[in-house]
């Protein structure tokens, strides 16, 4: 309701009615409740869907990283099974492997003690005849001829040389200080 002025003024409105929005050319406007409101909704409802494909994008992480999890145990369950599998068949080979290399070795052990008997017979039999005693002979005659040797030499290297005479040494002793005179040479004691 519009009330005129007690001095006639131009009528002014009251507080709580409100009027038709104009603009600045005094077009009437059209309130943007409605368009707000619709906006505000479709935000919303796009949040949502938003919210909704997160939710299910990370579901969908979670169930390929639980595959992949059961996939690698898979895995690794297949590897454990063949080493178990690997390693059984290296323990066969590796027990024929060493029952094969114990026969060989005791083969060739045979074979090498069947040709040292008949050696050792042989240098037992010329022991017994002497033929060891008569090596000990030679090895001390020449152990006895080489010190024999040795000390003829010497005789000769150390008894051939004259001892020189010996021959006083002259010393020269510093001069006294302060003069540039030396003093005269110290004579030999041995002369």
């Amino acid at each position: 309701m519009t009330t005129i002025n007690k001095r006639g003024a131009a009528p002014q409105r009251d507080a709580g009615i409100p009027g038709v929005a104009v603009d600045a050319w005094g077009r009437a406007v059209l309130d943007p409740t409605a368009n707000v409101l619709a906006l505000v909704k479709a935000a919303n409802e796009r949040r949502d869907d938003l919210s909704a494909l997160g939710d299910l994008y990370t579901a969908e992480r979670i169930r390929r990283v639980e595959d992949l999890g059961n996939k690698d145990v898979k895995h690794a369950l297949f590897l454990i099974k063949i080493h178990a599998e690997h390693g059984k068949e290296l323990q066969k080979l590796h027990a024929g492997y060493d029952e094969k290399l114990h026969a060989i070795q005791t083969a060739d052990i045979n074979a090498i003690n069947g040709r040292l008997g008949p050696l050792e017979k042989i240098v037992f039999e010329n022991a017994a005849k002497g033929v060891g005693v008569s090596t000990a002979w030679t090895v001390l005659l020449s152990s006895v001829s080489l010190i024999a040797t040795l000390i003829v030499i010497g005789l000769f290297v150390f008894n051939g040389r004259s001892v020189p005479a010996v021959v006083p040494q002259v010393t020269y002793t510093p001069a006294a200080p302060g003069t540039m005179i030396p003093s005269s040479p110290v004579q030999s004691q041995r002369q």
